[in-house]
């Protein structure tokens, strides 16, 4: 349970925010790690997504009670690792645009996962890849400042119908 807002144990700082209007209650964890809930309403009216846009997000946020989540924004934050995605079995779609993502990795439990979006990040090798086998979209836009970014391992990616690979050399 998230503790209210001003209460919180210690190495948590809970707060309340709105966020596209609706409630999320945020904690962050002594390590950094961040915890988002929504509220009940919140869940049942939008059940498949969640956008986190532009909220300045160093880290993916650790998501409780969000097993039906099929679309996960996280566009134009500072997030650098993939990670904290276990359990997001109905994920199909997931915009990690224009954020300091480093190296591809963390996707291993997002099987389901059709679209993804990592166009404008920091990434100089394309790679980890290989287990989104129903990956129809993928997004690898370079950022104008790594024009010598380059394609790995994208022969194992049969399934995919749309690749944006703007800026990459090949090998």
């Amino acid at each position: 349970m998230v503790p209210a807002v001003g209460q919180g144990t210690e190495g948590e700082n809970a707060s309340a925010r709105h966020l596209k209007e609706a409630l999320y209650i945020e904690r962050v964890l002594a390590n950094n790690s961040v915890v988002i809930s929504r509220s009940v309403d919140e869940r049942n009216a939008n059940p498949e997504r969640i956008l986190l846009d532009g909220r300045g997000l160093h880290k993916v946020p650790i998501l409780h009670g969000e097993d039906r989540l099929r679309l996960l924004n996280l566009q134009k934050n500072y997030i650098s690792t993939i990670e904290n995605l276990k359990g997001m079995d109905s994920l199909i779609f997931l915009d990690l645009y224009n954020n300091n993502i480093q190296a591809i990795s963390g996707l291993e439990h997002c099987t389901t996962l059709r679209i993804l979006m990592l166009g404008k990040n920091k990434i100089e090798k394309i790679e980890g890849l290989s287990g989104l086998t129903r990956l129809d979209v993928l997004d690898l836009q370079v950022a104008p400042a790594r024009p010598h970014a380059r394609a790995f391992g994208l022969e194992t990616l049969c399934a995919v119908r749309l690749l944006g690979l703007d800026g990459l050399e090949g090998r």
